[in-house]
């Protein structure tokens, strides 16, 4: 092993620079290319953080163990500023939470963190967020359970990751960290996970994305997050409605709360005025989510009153999506346009010229149908589709639709596509 490395964290190591939500202060001191190699965390001198920023350092400690890294910590002998808040999060036993299969950050009714493993953690950790936020004398309103259910499902379904540490086979957790700060009245929740992240889970099923946060953006449209194709564990899943990230991020819009979804290097807000999307600098090897909730503005707000709203959202989002991708595609028949024996390479760069390529720079999908074309070329298909494909680069996965192509024929169009495309 390599001679120690210390990471020695600032003075302040929080989400927060006077008052904006800035992830990348954190993220900029993680280094995940790290392996076989002695770390130690240095908090001597780190006298102020948050709470979720910690968590997410907990989780990358553990990423560094799954590397082969011995990893260990420095606290500040006072016991002060972070060090102090990671032992009020029972957080320095984190290897053991590793390597313990069913062990939590500690017990007791107060507690803040917890480790998820499986779906059967979900309604347990619910239920003790629940008690131990009417400790801070403030209720616990139904659309909490709900917001945060789905979001630890996703963090329990599609953040799974196995790694070996130590000789030992290990289930790395997901984290949910949770703090009430009455300063502000706020709740805030942090939900975080090493998985593949929501693109690579997309790709399953989905064409490629040009970015992460196009990725995000696409998930949390209705019944797209969890429409996945039946594939290998541990993502392959098909018993979720694929409304729940979208219902989530509704509902968070109608609360007046601010939801911040970071994977890989994508990072989408969602606001009560708007949603945006941004590429962090530093990137994060899974997915986190942070939930901003002012409470206490939402006194008379029902889960029945507030689901009834989103549900009427959700059907005019569906409506007006559906409408606009009529409206937003040029359809071709390849059999009417071309015949069953599509050879006619002179008639396919002029069609391109005419209509394809037109089509394409105005925005449109394309939505080429093969059915009963007996024969299509390379000669004939790289005419017809090589430049609209260079134009629309690696979105050409996303904008270019094939439908009934024989095996030979869908071939030579992945070929095409994949020589006309920049290698991610």
């Amino acid at each position: 092993m390599l001679s120690p490395r210390n990471l020695k964290l600032p003075i302040h190591y929080s989400f927060y620079k006077k008052g904006i939500v800035d992830f990348d202060s954190v993220l900029q001191h993680m280094d995940f290319s790290v392996e076989r190699r002695e770390i130690i965390i240095d908090l001597s001198s780190c006298d102020s953080s948050n709470f979720q920023a910690l968590a997410l350092l907990i989780q990358y400690a553990w990423y560094l163990s799954t590397q082969g890294c011995s990893v260990s910590f420095r606290y500040a002998y006072a016991g002060s500023g972070s060090t102090k808040m990671l032992r009020k999060m029972n957080a320095t036993d984190w290897r053991s939470v590793l390597l313990t299969d069913g062990m939590d950050f500690g017990s007791g009714p107060g507690r803040q963190t917890y480790a998820l493993r499986r779906r059967a953690d979900v309604q347990s950790t619910i239920n003790y967020a629940r008690r131990a936020i009417q400790m801070y004398e403030v209720g616990f309103p139904e659309y909490l359970s709900y917001i945060i259910s789905e979001l630890l499902y996703n963090a329990t379904e599609h953040g799974r990751r196995q790694a070996e540490v130590d000789s030992f086979r290990v289930a790395v957790p997901a984290i949910f960290q949770f703090g009430y700060y009455p300063q502000m009245k706020r709740i805030s929740f942090l939900f975080s996970d090493l998985g593949v992240g929501i693109k690579q889970h997309l790709e399953q099923s989905y064409p490629a994305f040009a970015t992460h946060h196009e990725a995000i953006i696409y998930a949390m449209r209705p019944n797209v997050s969890g429409t996945f194709k039946a594939q290998s564990e541990p993502y392959a899943v098909s018993n979720n409605a694929g409304m729940g990230l979208n219902y989530s991020t509704l509902m968070m819009k109608r609360l007046r709360g601010d939801m911040y979804i970071a994977s890989h290097n994508g990072l989408v807000h969602v606001s009560p005025e708007d949603v945006t999307s941004r590429q962090l600098s530093s990137a994060w090897p899974g997915t986190f989510v942070l939930v901003n909730l002012n409470i206490a503005d939402n006194a008379g707000i029902t889960l029945e009153s507030l689901m009834a709203e989103v549900e009427a959202s959700a059907k005019k989002e569906v409506s007006q999506f559906e409408d606009g991708e009529r409206e937003n595609i040029f359809s071709v028949s390849m059999e009417l346009v071309f015949g069953q024996y599509a050879e006619d390479k002179d008639f396919a760069i002029n069609y391109r010229d005419r209509y394809l390529l037109p089509a394409v720079l105005s925005g449109k999908k394309l939505d080429l149908d093969f059915q009963n074309v007996k024969t299509a070329p390379h000669s004939f298909l790289n005419a017809l589709l090589a430049t609209p494909v260079k134009r629309l680069g690696v979105k050409a996965y996303q904008r270019i639709k094939i439908r009934n192509a024989t095996g030979v024929t869908r071939e030579i169009i992945d070929t095409i596509l994949d020589h006309n495309t920049p290698q991610m």
